[in-house]
């Protein structure tokens, strides 16, 4: 993960423009350095996270409404490698802040900080599927924060992702029976966030506002040039519009 032309094509390979791409693959080139300094044999996973656009809809997924939606080129880029024990140690490149936690069913989330979302996606985990496994995990970012892009959000994904990959919760019987596909994944990563029950999954403490799955939907279900329309509680994908070569967003940030 030390050769940013290598990621840069595959990126390039996922709808990444030029100028984007290659930002992205310098930052994950970053994130990797900095776990490579602290260990010279490690085995590395890389995530990426983008923000979303609502294209249409008025974002009342916590009550059953529909929005047609997009991924961004926005977003952070995450790498990890799993620990024996468990603990996480979070470096945030961006701010050089740092977080120390350890991985429990009962992990004080209450911070009123970014620490927030990590704690409460590790702690909501381990209350529904038991022990995990740490992980040291570096993530650059460059979503502008409470922009309406999901930055908070991307967080519980982020953090949720790496610790269901890393720990191969996918091969777990009781995640089976209840996430089946990324729809699904999007809408149990909701009620992480929210606090709700899923399914069998049973609710937990949330980050203290209570929305829906519009964004975790959005974050993982999205593909190049195409623009989705979900339906939520349940998270249902309704159709796909494409989009047209020659358009971009254009997103101000007031």
């Amino acid at each position: 993960m030390t050769n940013s032309n290598h990621i840069l094509k595959k990126l390039r390979a996922k709808g990444f423009s030029g100028v984007a791409g290659r930002a992205v693959a310098d930052a994950f080139v970053a994130c990797a350095a900095d776990l490579v300094s602290e260990s010279a044999s490690v085995s590395l996973r890389a995530w990426w996270i983008p923000g979303r656009i609502e294209v249409l809809g008025k974002h009342t997924d916590y009550a059953g409404g529909r929005s047609l939606v997009c991924a961004t080129d926005l977003g952070g880029a995450y790498v990890a490698r799993v620990r024996q024990d468990a603990s996480i140690r979070i470096h945030d490149l961006r701010t050089g802040l740092k977080e120390r936690f350890d991985i429990h069913p009962e992990l004080d989330t209450a911070t009123g900080d970014w620490t927030n979302y990590p704690r409460t996606a590790a702690r909501r985990l381990a209350y529904n599927f038991g022990f995990l496994k740490g992980a040291d995990i570096s993530f650059f970012s460059n979503l502008p924060l409470a922009a309406g892009m999901s930055s908070s959000s991307a967080l519980i994904v982020a953090f949720s992702m790496i610790l269901i990959e890393l720990n191969h919760l996918r091969e777990n019987p009781v995640y089976q029976e209840h996430i089946k596909d990324s729809e699904s994944l999007a809408g149990y990563l909701g009620t992480v966030e929210n606090g709700q029950t899923f399914g069998g999954l049973e609710g937990d403490a949330g980050v203290g506002t209570f929305g829906g799955s519009e964004d975790h939907t959005a974050i993982l279900c999205a593909e190049p040039g195409l623009l989705k329309q979900y339906r939520f509680c349940p998270v249902v994908f309704e159709k796909t519009i494409a989009f047209p070569d020659d358009l971009v967003f254009i997103i101000a940030n007031s």
